[in-house]
């Protein structure tokens, strides 16, 4: 009988089997033009890792691992070694995950039905405690919208779009949004009003500073944009942003006549 590890069990330099989600994907190349794919996967505890497949395997692992859906996973190898630039890691995982010719997959159904955000407390990333090498989660309510307008970023033309984003303490951290990012998100402003109350999470998203200031981007890819998600922590968020002397929220009920929309 197969024994399936917990990611934050996994050991370097074996291979293990696991059941996992296939939280996030993006196609990438390789060092010599080749089409690669990286993947964010996430055990029913919430712990993700970041895994690898190479160009021979590429077309496989693209058909049988989509986004969103659970698998299980054998003859996985573990490696102690990153190969992401250690200023960019794409998951907390201390070890990375690569996918070859003899991993297995096989459906299964969801283990956990619950969101997996992990979010990040506006003061830690306001006071700099947050390591920038990690992405984050976030979530506040959408303050100043600007314009979309065409920018420079990393000698690439792109379009961005910069917001603010509030806490219930009335903390504010200046956010943008980059590549496709930003367009789609200007579309979904246009359905705001000053008197709505709008949620956002922002998943996957870094922390980055510039002359002095800290910003908070993402630029598609892995990065999500989420308005008014059916979460939990909508609700509790909503609710003390209007009622800032109460703690908690009287219900978790979903607020009647709110919409959700994700952007990625």
């Amino acid at each position: 009988m197969t024994e399936f590890c917990r990611l934050d069990k996994l050991l370097p330099w074996k291979n293990s089997s696991i059941r996992v989600k296939v939280y996030r994907r993006r196609e990438t190349e390789d060092s010599e033009g080749n089409p690669a794919m990286d993947f964010i996967l996430a055990d029913k505890y919430g712990k993700k890792i970041h895994a690898t497949v190479s160009h021979q395997y590429f077309h496989r692992f693209k058909r049988d691992l989509p986004e969103d859906e659970w698998r299980e996973i054998t003859n996985v190898h573990v490696s102690d070694r990153n190969w992401n630039h250690p200023t960019h890691m794409l998951a907390r995982h201390q070890y990375m995950i690569t996918l070859d010719g003899p991993t297995g997959v096989r459906p299964i159904p969801s283990l956990r039905d619950s969101h997996m955000f992990d979010f990040t407390d506006f003061n830690q990333v306001i006071t700099r405690v947050v390591d920038a090498a990690y992405p984050i989660d976030l979530t506040g309510v959408v303050g100043y919208i600007g314009k979309l307008q065409p920018t420079e970023l990393d000698n690439e033309e792109k379009t961005c779009i910069p917001f603010h984003l509030k806490d219930h303490r009335n903390q504010e951290i200046y956010c943008v949004a980059y590549g496709q990012l930003a367009p789609d998100f200007n579309i979904q402003r246009r359905s705001f009003t000053q008197a709505d109350t709008v949620i956002c999470v922002l998943s996957e998203w870094r922390v980055t500073f510039h002359n002095g200031e800290v910003l908070v981007t993402g630029e598609g890819g892995l990065a999500r944009i989420f308005i008014n998600p059916w979460i939990e922590e909508r609700d509790v968020m909503r609710h003390r942003f209007l009622h800032p002397d109460v703690e908690e929220p009287q219900d978790n009920n979903s607020v009647a006549g709110s919409s959700s929309a994700v952007i990625c």
